[in-house]
């Protein structure tokens, strides 16, 4: 742990002589300690998840897989969210993306994709219908 001090206190000192801004001074040293935790948590959280793993496969398997299949779909939600959003407030290029997007992967026809998505920016859209 000192050797990472002591590369923390040369890199701090060389940074404050280079004549970088205080806010790039603090983003790369951010950058440096943060590397440092991860050089050091990595391998206590791998051999962590190894011991969880001989001892219940399963749920380990299981977590992964749920994270690994989660993440993704949770991030399509919010930007669906996002579009739906920034096609509420009226904004005509997210409009256009989302008709060509339901004439391109849904087949719709034009009229048919201008309808739906002007239902969302309406409000008035649901797939509870």
């Amino acid at each position: 742990m000192t050797a990472d001090c002591v590369v923390f206190l040369l890199f701090f000192w060389a940074l404050c002589n280079s004549g970088l801004t205080k806010d790039e001074i603090l983003w790369i040293l951010g950058g440096i300690l943060g590397g440092i935790v991860l050089y050091h948590a990595v391998p206590i959280i791998f051999v962590g998840l190894w011991l969880l793993f001989q001892s219940h496969p399963g749920w380990t398997l299981g977590t992964i897989a749920t994270g690994a299949f989660g993440g993704p779909l949770a991030w399509m939600a919010w930007a669906d969210h996002k579009d739906n959003k920034a096609i509420r407030a009226g904004e005509r290029a997210a409009f256009d993306r989302r008709v060509d997007d339901y004439v391109r992967v849904f087949g719709y026809d034009r009229e048919k994709a201008i309808a739906v998505t002007t239902q969302i920016l309406n409000g008035t859209y649901s797939i509870w219908k």
